[in-house]
């Protein structure tokens, strides 16, 4: 739903069936049919074996159209202005050079009673270079970079032959 309901209009999503069996498709078709506006942005693509995350991302890589691409993991959630305050970022880098990959903070929570419920990820930038920093209770400080907190221009990976290795699977 949080995807569903951006406010920015312009999207492509892509999602890939990799024979999950905790019935999360018909999730995504269920919540689809709320959002008749969006069906027509939603490519579904099905694989008829598992093959892991590295090759779920490869697959929608390759199926993407869109200038930028970006991952969400059926567990995200993305606040509602997100991704147009992201295009509204992008534009205005354009203006100064263009940009090829912008990281995003993000908050993971958990469920889990022992440990803080809230972790929040931050990145400096400094002389060129992206520090990754993470704040907790629980955990103290410590360095941490997340794919989904990534946005990439898509036409620079496919140049670069950038593909996420298969046997990675984390």
């Amino acid at each position: 739903r949080s995807l569903f309901e951006q406010t920015l209009d312009d999207i492509e999503y892509i999602f890939v069936n990799d024979c999950t069996p905790d019935k999360s498709m018909d999730i995504l078709r269920r919540v689809l049919v709320e959002y008749p506006q969006r069906q027509e942005q939603v490519k579904i693509i099905n694989h008829k074996v598992n093959k892991g995350s590295a090759t779920v991302r490869n697959t929608c890589l390759s199926a993407a159209t869109g200038e930028y691409i970006g991952w969400c993991d059926s567990d995200d959630w993305v606040d509602g202005e997100a991704l147009l305050k992201l295009l509204d970022k992008i534009e205005e880098l354009e203006k100064n050079g263009g940009v090829d990959l912008i990281i995003t903070n993000y908050v993971y929570t958990h469920d889990d009673p022992k440990l803080d419920n809230v972790m929040e990820y931050k990145r400096e930038f400094r002389n060129g270079k992206a520090t990754t920093w993470a704040q907790t209770r629980a955990f103290g400080l410590s360095t941490y970079l997340m794919l989904h907190s990534c946005t990439y221009r898509t036409d620079v990976i496919r140049k670069c032959g950038i593909v996420l290795p298969k046997h990675v699977f984390y």
